[in-house]
Formats: structure tokens, sequence, C-alpha cells
């Protein structure tokens, strides 16, 4: 949805005025009226539905068409990016004995913390955790926008060869260190220059 907050700060009411916006992106134009009732003096929010299917700039213009003496004022310029929730692989070092002593326990649980503003149907991040065990090496890297990396004992050679194609793919690596970390631990990266 588009959200638009309209005021009159005229004393008559208003009736039925179109409130009208056209947008611009990769998914094409997007274009919708809906008809506000304004009291004098008063704002109202009006949630605009807005379907957007592909990631990417979108910008236009909302406006509500009424008899005013200042009609300058009554277009206002949209901007907003649109993309899909970034997928991001958290790879616990330590499982603890409960879900509440994981290494990643806390940062998953605010990655999937979802907000009033988007009606609790959307976030901006989809986690996956996956427990460390030295020698399995990384699961499939492609479609992760970030790793974190929280307090892993041991790469080997063959993951430093792994992360380093990912970050010169494009992705992103976080590291939290621990008990368990060591120089010796993280070596495969300081080799390759990844630290």
């Amino acid at each position: 949805n588009l959200r638009v907050v309209v005021r009159n700060y005229g004393a008559l009411n208003v009736k039925q005025a179109p409130l009208h916006f056209e947008i611009t992106g990769p998914g094409g134009r997007l274009q919708n009226t809906q008809l506000v009732d304004l009291a004098g003096q008063a704002s109202a929010v009006i949630d605009l539905p807005l379907k957007v299917e592909k990631d990417g700039l979108y910008q236009g213009f909302v406006e509500i068409t009424t008899d005013d003496d200042l009609p300058l004022d009554n277009r206002r310029w949209v901007a907003f990016e649109a993309r899909h929730p970034d997928r991001v692989l958290l790879i616990d070092g330590q499982e603890g004995r409960s879900v509440f002593a994981n290494e990643t326990y806390f940062l998953e649980t605010a990655l999937r913390l979802r907000t009033d503003e988007i009606n609790g149907t959307e976030r901006s991040f989809e986690p996956e955790r996956i427990a460390w065990e030295s020698g399995a090496g990384f699961p499939r890297l492609d479609g992760y926008r970030a790793l974190v990396l929280a307090n892993v004992r041991r790469l080997t050679d063959t993951d430093g060869q792994r992360l380093e194609e990912y970050l010169k793919g494009g992705g992103s690596v976080l590291i939290f260190v621990g008990d368990q970390t060591s120089r010796e631990s993280l070596a495969p990266l300081a080799q390759r220059s990844l630290l």
C-alpha cells in the first residue's frame, strides 16, 4: 500500500475528492484513484492499494483534485525502492543447549521482527540458521545477501576459497568472534586478505 496523509486546511467539508497516484518503475506504470471525504480543518490517513511485483526504483506522484485557492500544494512527488526481503545465512558456531543459548539467537530474533507499518505480512530479512560442523563446509551460498559467522570454530582452506568467491560475487560477510574463535581458526581468511 501507498500511505498518504491528506489535510483539509479550509473550514468547509470536502466530499468525494479524487485522490490519484501514478508511479512508474520496472513493473510498468501503476495508477489508482480513490474518492476521499475530508471534514474542515481535518486530516486523514489513506492507504492506496499498490501492487509492486518487480524489484527496483519506482517514482511518480500523488495528487488530490479539488477546488481550492492553492492548487500548487495538491501534488506530492514520491520515489522508493522496492525489493524482496534479503536472505541472510546465520552460521551458528556453537549450538546451545536451548534455542535461547544459540550464538545467533538474538540476531535471528531481531531479523525476524515484523512492523505495524506493513501489517506484519513482510519483513526486510529472511534469515536461515545452520549449526556449523568443522569439515562439513558451507552449503550453496548463491542467493544469500549476507553471511554471519558467529563463533565459528574452524575454517578450512576450501571454506576460505568459497567465502572469497562469495565476496567477489557481491556478497557480504559479518564475523562475530567468541570463545571458540582463534587466529588459527580464521587463518584461511587472513591468507586471502579477507580480514
